[in-house]
C-alpha cells in the first residue's frame, strides 16, 4: 500500500523524497506509524507496518501511478504556488492525487466502478472542488479512439473533453470534441495541453459542441452487415428495417446521424432513429419508445438530465425529417 506522503511528528505533511530514516512519519487518517522506502530501483514512498483497518483511497495503486503522479505533481508546481500532493481531507476522509486550489485531479489507470468514480467526484465537489479525472491515452485505430469503459466515465460530457496523461506523466493531452460512433468507438481531436493555462481553459471549454455528423456509408453497410451475421430474427436493427420495409440504401440516407446529446448514450444511433421513424409511421410521439430503447452513459459527474438530451437528440433528428 503505497503513499507518496505522510504526516510527521509535528503534523507537517513530507513528500517521501525529502523524508530521511531517522524520523517518524504517520498515515494521515489512521494516524499509525509508516515505513519510509527508499532504494535505487523503486519509487520513495511510505508503507504500513500492516494492512490499515481504514479504507485508503490510494489502495491497490501501482508503480506506474505513483509515477506519473510524481511527475504530474512536478510539472504543475512549476506553474502554480498552490499544489499539493495527496493531500488528506478530513471532512471527508478522502486523499485526491493532486489539488490544485480548487482543483482535484485524480488518476485512475485501473478498471473502477462507476459508483465509487460517482461517489469520490460527488464528495469532492461538495467542498467544493473542481474535479478532473485523468488517465493514460486509449489506443487510436482506424481514425478512433477506443475508449474502455472508465476512459468514457472520465470524460466531461457538456464540454466533449477527456483529459489523459502521456505515457510517463509528464505531459497532459486533451481530447476534444469526442463523439461516439460505436459504442466504444470515438472520433475527436488530440492536442498536448499548455499548463500554464490549463485551469484557465477547463473554465472556458464549457460550450457544448454543435456539430451534427453523419456516419459514411461504408460505416453503415459495415454495420448492417455485422447485424446480418448474427443470424437472428430478434436483431433489432434488422427487426425494425424489416417492420418499416426499408432497404440498406434508404437506411443510410434515413440514419446515422451523430447529434452531440449522444455523447450521454451507448445505444447506437441508427437503432434509436429507426425507432423514431416506426413512431413516426405509426403516427405516434416517438419520445417514449425512444426512451425505453436508449442507453445511458455514466460518467463522474452524475447530475445528468437524461431526458432532456434525449428530447433534444429526437428534436433535432425530426428538424432533419423536416417533421415538426
Amino acid at each position: 500500500m503505497f503513499m507518496l506522503t505522510a504526516m510527521d511528528l509535528y503534523n507537517k505533511q513530507i513528500h517521501a523524497c525529502d523524508a530521511s530514516k531517522q524520523n517518524q512519519y504517520f498515515c494521515p487518517i489512521c494516524k499509525a506509524q509508516l515505513i519510509l522506502k527508499k532504494g535505487v530501483k523503486m519509487v520513495p514512498h511510505f508503507a504500513h507496518h500492516k494492512k490499515p483497518l481504514h479504507l485508503y483511497h490510494h489502495s491497490g495503486e501501482s508503480i506506474r501511478h505513483h509515477t506519473m503522479k510524481q511527475q504530474l505533481y512536478t510539472l504543475l508546481k512549476q506553474w502554480y504556488h498552490d499544489v499539493q500532493l495527496e493531500p488528506y481531507i478530513e471532512e471527508i476522509r478522502q486523499i485526491p492525487d493532486l489539488t490544485v486550489g480548487r482543483w482535484a485531479l485524480e488518476i485512475q489507470l485501473s478498471p473502477i466502478n462507476i459508483n465509487t468514480l460517482q461517489k469520490r467526484t460527488e464528495k469532492l465537489s461538495q467542498l467544493g472542488y473542481h474535479v478532473i479525472w485523468l488517465t493514460e491515452l486509449p489506443k487510436f485505430k482506424y481514425g478512433m479512439f477506443e475508449l474502455l469503459q472508465r476512459h468514457q466515465a472520465m470524460i466531461q460530457p457538456d464540454s466533449h473533453i477527456l483529459y489523459c496523461l502521456s505515457q510517463d506523466g509528464t505531459k497532459i493531452i486533451e481530447l476534444s470534441q469526442l463523439l461516439p460512433v460505436k459504442a466504444n468507438r470515438f472520433i475527436g481531436v488530440q492536442q498536448y495541453v499548455n499548463v500554464k493555462d490549463w485551469f484557465t481553459r477547463v473554465n472556458t471549454n464549457t460550450c457544448t459542441p454543435t456539430v451534427v455528423r453523419k456516419l459514411s456509408r461504408s460505416h453503415i453497410e459495415g454495420f448492417i452487415a455485422q447485424c446480418r451475421m448474427k443470424h437472428s430474427v430478434l436483431e433489432p436493427h434488422l427487426s425494425l428495417m424489416y417492420q418499416l420495409q426499408l432497404t440498406d440504401d434508404q437506411v443510410i440516407k434515413l440514419t446515422g446521424f451523430v447529434f452531440p446529446e449522444q455523447i450521454y448514450f451507448v445505444t447506437n444511433p441508427i437503432l434509436w432513429q429507426l425507432t423514431v421513424l416506426k413512431a413516426l409511421n405509426k403516427g405516434v410521439i416517438p419520445h417514449i419508445s425512444v426512451k425505453q430503447c436508449l442507453k445511458p452513459r455514466y460518467f463522474a459527474e452524475k447530475k445528468v438530465d437524461y431526458v432532456h438530451k434525449m428530447n433534444m437528440m429526437i428534436h433535432a433528428y425530426l428538424k432533419i425529417l423536416n417533421v415538426t
